[in-house]
């Protein structure tokens, strides 16, 4: 006991220095990053600031796309249009983007999360030649649409229409209706892209805005990660069918938050941080005037405990959702997890081949009940049911900006 003592007391201003510099990080951290990272713990102390710059932040965007779209002058939208056009019916595209959109009357006109979508992905598909969109508007009435129609018509779009004689045929009940409409339109929506005969088909709500660098993102996983995992070893064994291109992002990132990972990497930068302190200190003690002769050595077992300690706890506030976003900084990080989960069908990557039958599934059983209501778990028994290979990227390749719910009296948390 008394040994320890000696111990403690030998290094108290050591630890007290400590004690102050993780309060100081931590503060520091928490005031500068509680706005920006909306999934970490440290939004935690500013939880109502957040939200409200979160709020600001989706209004600031929808008016960017907006001016974006408003920017162009009739000579480009009609360019655009026809060199759009010209790319579907070519039948050239190996890629087909189809966005699912309907008129969300609770969003203003100038903030429709359509806009979003366009703003992201355009100057993408522009510089990509094999690559093509195509809007699904999935408004009851076409015209309705005012967003679209004012907006964004220079974009190849189509109407899912459904037929006057099944109109009897839909539920009553609100949100049975809802759901028989909308695996309906996912599988027209399907068919829309499917015409042009791509090889893949990605479909993305309205409320779904790709990262930057989508397509060459998307075609690295395609050669790359996909190619080497899912390639079949035998004609017995399928290749993969979709991919999920988009998680939920509270649940996204546990593969990651593992307490060995965290250690490992924690030591890795402390040791990394306390060997560039060292050489920094010996730098500058040599070009001083007055050099002492007994340099002191940092990398000592206290100072990479106390330097771990620090930086795994920066790391465990950050959050596992932004540590594993750090992935896209490199394409040939992009990770899949097998099998894809249920859950979710904002941004998905089909094979042509599955998106044709899965389409058929979806019309032909829109009004069956011996089928999931909802889309993403109806999508799902159809993939297990056939023996499909599915997985799901990671990170997500999509965010979800969607607050106000297509469906009734529904509204959503801000994501980003």
């Amino acid at each position: 006991m008394m040994r320890l003592k000696r111990i403690a007391g030998c290094n108290w201003q050591l630890w007290a220095f400590s004690l102050l510099a993780f309060l100081c990080i931590h503060v520091l951290l928490a005031s500068t990053l509680c706005a920006s990272l909306p999934r970490s713990r440290y939004r935690n102390f500013c939880r109502r600031e957040g939200s409200r710059l979160d709020q600001d932040r989706a209004k600031q965007r929808s008016l960017d796309a907006v001016q974006f779209l408003e920017g162009m002058n009739s000579t480009a939208k009609s360019w655009m249009q026809q060199m759009l056009t010209k790319r579907l019916q070519s039948g050239t595209s190996d890629i087909c983007v189809v966005i699912v959109t309907v008129l969300r009357k609770a969003v203003p006109e100038r903030e429709q999360y359509l806009f979003q979508v366009l703003r992201s992905l355009l100057p993408d598909v522009l510089g990509d030649a094999r690559a093509s969109i195509v809007i699904a508007n999935a408004q009851a009435n076409a015209t309705d649409h005012t967003a679209l129609r004012r907006y964004a018509s220079f974009v190849p779009h189509h109407h899912i229409q459904r037929a006057k004689s099944s109109a009897d045929e839909w539920p009553k009940d609100t949100r049975e209706h809802f759901f028989t409409k909308e695996r309906f339109d996912y599988g027209r929506a399907l068919q829309t892209c499917l015409v042009y005969k791509p090889q893949f088909v990605v479909v993305l709500e309205d409320d779904t805005a790709p990262h930057p660098h989508f397509l060459s993102r998307l075609r690295h996983l395609i050669k790359g990660t996909l190619t080497e995992q899912y390639t079949p070893v035998n004609k017995l064994e399928k290749a993969w069918a979709y991919v999920k291109l988009y998680y939920p992002e509270r649940w996204s990132g546990f593969q990651n938050e593992d307490t060995l990972y965290l250690v490992l990497v924690s030591l890795f930068v402390g040791v990394a941080l306390l060997t560039v302190a060292q050489l920094v200190a010996m730098v500058a003690n040599s070009l001083s005037s007055r050099p002492s002769p007994a340099q002191p050595w940092l990398l000592s077992a206290d100072h990479l405990a106390i330097v771990s300690v620090i930086v795994l706890s920066v790391l465990w506030m950050v959050g596992r959702y932004h540590l594993e976003n750090l992935r896209l900084f490199f394409n040939a990080a992009l990770a899949v997890s097998a099998p894809a989960d249920r859950c979710c069908t904002p941004a998905v990557l089909y094979q042509s081949w599955a998106a044709e039958l899965l389409a058929y599934h979806l019309i032909q059983n829109a009004h069956s009940h011996r089928i999931a209501m909802e889309t993403d778990l109806a999508i799902s028994d159809f993939a297990e049911s056939n023996h499909w290979r599915t997985c799901r990227v990671r990170p997500n390749l999509a965010v979800h900006h969607g607050r106000v719910s297509t469906l009734p009296k529904v509204v959503m948390d801000d994501v980003t």
